[in-house]
């Protein structure tokens, strides 16, 4: 499937407690953009009554940088955190199942409730339409990139970090240990480029410097807002899939007001918030099959997503970043 512009991403965490003469207030720790969040929470203040204070303030987390609060602040949390999994692994993050829910994928959420998954973002093979301009000549799989037709012309970014760590850690679960490792062995003999980013990948993709690439959705968001010459499709839809990425909701543990919390939540899940979301300058993709979305932006029930564990997947990129993949990177150096 060809898609056009998709996605940002979004990882929300709430604290919440009481503020000033028993005023409530929302404390939502954040990596968004920062319109893209007010907006929202102007929303949510006008319709609750209930006031928002987005951290950190006037901008996006970058990196790490919403774990790594979280993790600096664990003695008034009283826990500590880093992604959703993490966070749950640590005991930071408490159960709780949104009424809403119902329609959602099972592996788009936590089996035991402690993350419900947000609007989404996808891996995708970004492809530069100046040099490939028949249909049949796309690569179609990420296996492709074994492919001597394409030796030199292809490109990702570092296995062993961001997201695409998780995208190799779900290759491992769907292929099999042998297959993988044999899959990445020949990236090497076929000259794939391994680069810093995958924003790196699209910007030498839409420069032509490579036929293809593997990057995300949100890459391909931006490059056709650039009015770069590119076109994405989703890898393996007529085998194992694509990764879809959703964004982790979650209440923190030890909230003094998980009410209001709650409340939030299923404020942000409720169908006209996702197609909010989907309408809006970063694209989202909802989560919820069967959410409206605008032109041209795929609903997940449209897409064929890997089958994977989550939960798994983090601990596997960590092993994988510690052992096999670290020393197939010092190769490829």
């Amino acid at each position: 499937m060809r898609i056009r512009p998709c996605v940002s991403f979004i990882a929300i965490a709430l604290q919440l407690y009481a503020h000033g003469l028993g005023a409530e207030e929302v404390v939502v720790y954040r990596s968004v953009n920062d319109l893209l969040a007010r907006s929202v929470a102007e929303r949510f203040e006008k319709e609750t009554g209930i006031a928002l204070r987005l951290a950190p303030e006037n901008r996006q987390a970058e990196g790490t940088e919403l774990s790594d609060r979280l993790i600096g602040e664990k003695n008034r949390l009283r826990n500590d955190p880093m992604s959703a999994v993490v966070v749950k692994s640590k005991g930071l993050s408490m159960p709780y199942e949104p009424p809403n829910t119902k329609s959602l994928s099972k592996i788009y959420s936590d089996p035991e409730h402690h993350w419900a998954g947000f609007p989404a973002r996808a891996v995708i093979i970004l492809y530069n339409l100046e040099l490939i301009g028949d249909p049949e000549e796309l690569p179609t799989s990420v296996l492709d990139m074994m492919n001597p037709r394409f030796n030199r012309k292809a490109c990702m970014a570092n296995p062993s970090l961001g997201t695409t760590s998780m995208y190799a850690a779900a290759l491992f679960e769907v292929l099999g240990t042998d297959f993988a490792e044999a899959f990445f062995d020949s990236l090497k003999t076929n000259k794939v480029a391994i680069l810093s980013s995958t924003s790196e990948v699209r910007r030498r993709v839409a420069a032509g410097e490579f036929v293809f690439g593997i990057t995300d959705t949100d890459d391909f968001y931006t490059a056709v807002k650039e009015g770069e010459p590119v076109g994405a499709l989703f890898p393996d839809q007529k085998s194992f899939g694509t990764l879809v990425i959703p964004n982790a909701l979650m209440l923190l543990a030890n909230a003094p007001n998980p009410r209001q919390g709650k409340q939030f939540i299923d404020f942000l899940l409720r169908p006209e918030i996702q197609k909010l979301l989907a309408d809006g300058d970063a694209g989202q993709i909802p989560d919820r099959l069967g959410t409206s979305v605008r032109g041209g932006i795929p609903s997940l029930d449209t897409v064929k997503p890997m089958e994977v564990d989550y939960g798994k997947l983090v601990s596997k990129a960590k092993e994988l970043s510690q052992g096999f993949l670290k020393e197939w990177i010092k190769k490829e150096k």
